[in-house]
């Protein structure tokens, strides 16, 4: 979950640059209401001052004026909808705001319209839609919740970006891309190379909510073909719970993080290059010179944020390892996470197949141990062994994203 330094009402004063009498900057405006929705300010429309807009709709039917009274009733958070945006003729266009209460008797508001801004989407701005999305499902109830969810050109569906939902047993409650598949119960699913990712999810949400990761394909045609195993590409997720029955997320793809979708997180690209490096030293100077650099942990394998080189052949058996000695010679294959998933059997098959990116779950040292969702990228070096390495999911979204709670074993 979302944790903001200071008060509500400073993290908006914060954004919106606003302080007495400087409460407008360019399209970016606080906004005031007291909780019966009676307009107290707003810069663009003061026409609108003292008027009751409790029972205001966007063209998708989001009541938002009673959403954002229900956020700043619960101490504030997000709301995603559609608004005129003043920057632009006052037309209608996706917006988020942020909204937190004054005291008992009014709220503030400011928001983005996301035409300016939404070139790419940050991870923070991934949490924030799926949070404002349980927000409106606790607002209008489950059944037109997920109605809404379903629609492929409803509020909570932007293109590659939408909201999916599921029960606490794994049933898909909405999708609008995969409509066939609601109602279905898809506990055991895994994506292609077998992170089970709703059973993962599932946990998540069931602790509070927080950051995933998974490979999935992409959206073509208006569907998503999950048996096209050459079209899965590593995405960053968030899920959050709705009430004690069910759960939302969405998820945004390494290209969505970047202007243009034309690059990766930069953590990424290095570890990527990094066991590229390896592979070539390998097919270069053989297995004595690689197992000795990769085992040595001031070599050029191990940088400076502390990511590094592991190799393994194709039965598990670790080759060489900089943090690991004791393990040398030893065969992992067989070793399951606490969510069943043979971690080096998947990473030694996609090796094996020319390589790839693997996410699965494994401790994170700095986060005393705790299992944390793992992005690996692995290649081949030869036809007998081969190279990789991983990134932490909290090295991508800057916030600590280990599973805190006690993970029972899971076959």
């Amino acid at each position: 979950m979302h944790r903001y330094r200071g008060s509500a009402a400073d993290h908006i004063r914060a954004r919106s640059g606003c302080c007495p009498g400087a409460c407008v900057r360019n399209n970016l405006y606080i906004y005031a209401f007291d909780y019966q929705g009676t307009t107290l300010a707003l810069p663009y429309q003061p026409q609108l001052i003292g008027t009751d807009l409790s029972g205001l709709q966007d063209p998708f039917g989001v009541n938002y004026t009673r959403i954002e009274i229900f956020l700043a009733e619960q101490g504030g958070g997000f709301i995603y909808y559609h608004y005129p945006n003043p920057a632009r003729n006052m037309t209608v266009e996706p917006k988020m705001s942020f909204v937190a209460p004054v005291d008992e008797t009014w709220w503030l508001g400011a928001g983005v319209d996301l035409h300016d801004v939404h070139q790419t989407i940050t991870p923070d701005e991934l949490a924030a839609f799926v949070q404002n999305a349980s927000s409106y499902a606790a607002a209008v109830g489950e059944q037109a919740a997920l109605a809404e969810f379903q629609k492929k050109d409803g509020q909570f569906s932007q293109g590659d970006v939408y909201i999916y939902a599921y029960d606490y047993n794994g049933t898909l409650q909405a999708h609008p891309y995969q409509a066939d598949l609601v109602g279905t119960n898809r506990s055991n699913w895994t994506d292609v190379r077998g992170l089970p990712f709703v059973r993962v999810s599932e946990y998540t949400a069931s602790n509070g909510g927080g950051f995933i990761a998974y490979l999935y394909p992409a959206p073509e045609g208006g569907v998503i073909d999950e048996k096209a195993l050459d079209t899965y590409e590593p995405k960053i997720g968030y899920v959050y719970p709705v009430g004690e029955t069910w759960w939302i997320g969405s998820g945004i793809y390494f290209s969505d993080l970047a202007p243009g979708g034309s690059a990766m997180p930069e953590v990424v690209s290095e570890m990527i290059e990094l066991v590229e490096d390896a592979a070539l030293l390998g097919r270069e100077q053989g297995t004595v010179a690689a197992f000795a650099e990769i085992s040595n942990r001031s070599g050029m394998f191990v940088d400076a944020e502390g990511h590094y080189i592991y190799a393994y052949d194709y039965n598990g058996t670790l080759l060489a390892h900089p943090y690991l000695p004791e393990k040398i010679g030893t065969t992992l294959i067989d070793r399951p996470d606490p969510f069943g998933m043979e971690t080096i059997r998947a990473l030694a098959e996609t090796a094996r197949s020319g390589g790839s990116y693997v996410v699965f779950v494994w401790p994170s040292p700095e986060e005393g141990n705790r299992e944390e969702l793992k992005i690996g990228y692995v290649l081949p070096v030869d036809d007998t062994w081969w190279v990789g390495s991983g990134v932490y999911l909290s090295e991508i979204t800057g916030v600590d994203a280990s599973l805190h709670s006690p993970l029972a074993q899971k076959g």
